[in-house]
């Protein structure tokens, strides 16, 4: 790998940060941060060789300035604020590889909105550009463990939507409670779609939300369809029947709420406005 010949450097941090130093301090800060980014980001402990590196300084000042700005392993000296910058430099070349072949894959692929969001969301960058903790720099490998990854995902949601239209073909098929029919937990992850046809069928849930909010099944409905558009929008496209009935109910009594503020202060405009002109 080619030594990066630069590293960031903010003029603002530097200046507020060694004001309190000697001006031989300050420039032996800067030599030791050079030679910690071109020597494999560690500063020896020989201080005796360090005053042939740091032009003018003598032994004291640099012990000094390593004991201001440095921290100290067994195998010598980093400042922990470069390392992360060479780091984080570093990982900005491979980091730009793995994402324009994700973004090339989703856009050479014939899918939804809702299947990108779904990717999107799985998509962890360093997954691609780090093996145990070992930036990889090869740019023929990053593409390949993207592609990989790309292409284990699709076959993994062509693989639920086989599942789900099985799953709702059964049940229409059995009906509900209906001889091998397999009820489903409520804690148990499926796919929305199953979900949906689950719900559907809940009547005793939804009368109890009818009485709860009053309002008609037939209204039920319609904000059932509205929440479940919403989210599978969202890229959520799996849950448990539990989560779903509790976010459908929080979700409902907030537009429920909504609505009634809308009205009464309609009302109350309209009473000012008859108490105005006299109506």
């Amino acid at each position: 790998m080619t030594k990066d010949p630069a590293f960031l450097f903010y003029p603002k941090d530097y200046y507020e940060g060694t004001r309190m130093m000697l001006p031989e301090e300050r420039a032996c800060y800067m030599d030791l941060l050079i030679y910690q980014h071109q020597h494999g980001g560690i500063i020896p402990n020989d201080l005796k060789r360090l005053t042939m590196y740091c032009s003018g300084c003598d032994i004291s000042t640099i012990q000094n300035v390593l004991d201001q700005k440095f921290n100290q392993t067994e195998d010598g000296w980093f400042n922990q604020k470069l390392e992360h910058l060479v780091n984080e430099r570093s990982m900005g070349k491979p980091k730009k590889i793995a994402s324009a072949c994700f973004a090339g894959l989703i856009s050479s692929s014939k899918l939804n909105k809702k299947q990108v969001i779904f990717l999107k969301k799985r998509f962890q960058i360093l997954d691609f550009i780090k093996d145990n903790d070992i930036l990889i720099i090869d740019e023929t490998l990053i593409k390949t463990r993207v592609r990989e990854w790309f292409n284990k995902m699709l076959n993994q949601m062509v693989e639920n939507l086989a599942n789900v239209n099985a799953n709702v073909n059964a049940n229409r098929n059995n009906g509900k409670g209906g001889a091998g029919e397999k009820p489903i937990a409520l804690d148990e992850v499926v796919h929305l779609d199953l979900i949906k046809t689950e719900i559907s069928n809940s009547i005793q849930w939804q009368e109890g939300l009818c009485r709860t909010y009053r309002i008609s099944l037939v209204e039920i409905q319609e904000w059932l369809n509205k929440f479940h558009q919403i989210i599978w929008d969202d890229g959520e496209v799996e849950k448990s029947i539990k989560e779903y009935k509790k976010h459908f109910n929080r979700w409902l009594g907030i537009q429920i709420k909504t609505i009634d503020k809308k009205e009464s202060e309609l009302k109350n405009k309209t009473k000012k406005r008859l108490e105005k002109y006299g109506g």
